[in-house]
């Protein structure tokens, strides 16, 4: 990979993690601020993780190999809103619903990253 796939990179897995940083914030918040079900907050934040990895392949990538650069975002970013989210929440549980987002969370980018370069052809 050339430097421009490796800045197209990063630059969608940092997208990915403004964007989901900011909407648990303000989901966060929300949370605080009324009585939400925790299965509910559950769903929502497994949404907002498909939604972020989409935004920031959507936003990053172009030229060619959409496919393999989103693929790499996904993963990246995956691992790294595990981590992420590990912090704010105080636990780090590896389990079989973090398994699933990460392998969503790759194919989403995955297909992402195949849109954006014929979006933006």
């Amino acid at each position: 990979m050339n430097s421009t796939n490796v800045k197209q990179i990063a630059k969608g897995v940092l997208l990915s993690l403004i964007f989901f940083t900011i909407s648990l914030f303000i989901i966060s918040l929300i949370a605080y601020f009324t009585d939400v079900d925790g299965g509910i907050l559950s769903t929502i934040f497994s949404v907002l993780k498909q939604a972020s990895v989409i935004a920031g392949t959507l936003l990053a990538v172009c030229g060619d190999k959409g496919y393999l650069k989103g693929l790499i975002i996904g993963a990246i970013y995956s691992v790294l809103a595990f981590a992420l989210y590990s912090v704010i929440s105080g636990t780090a549980e590896f389990n079989q619903v973090l398994g699933i987002e990460i392998v969503f969370s790759t194919l989403f980018g995955l297909f992402s990253g195949i849109i954006a370069v014929n979006v933006k052809k």
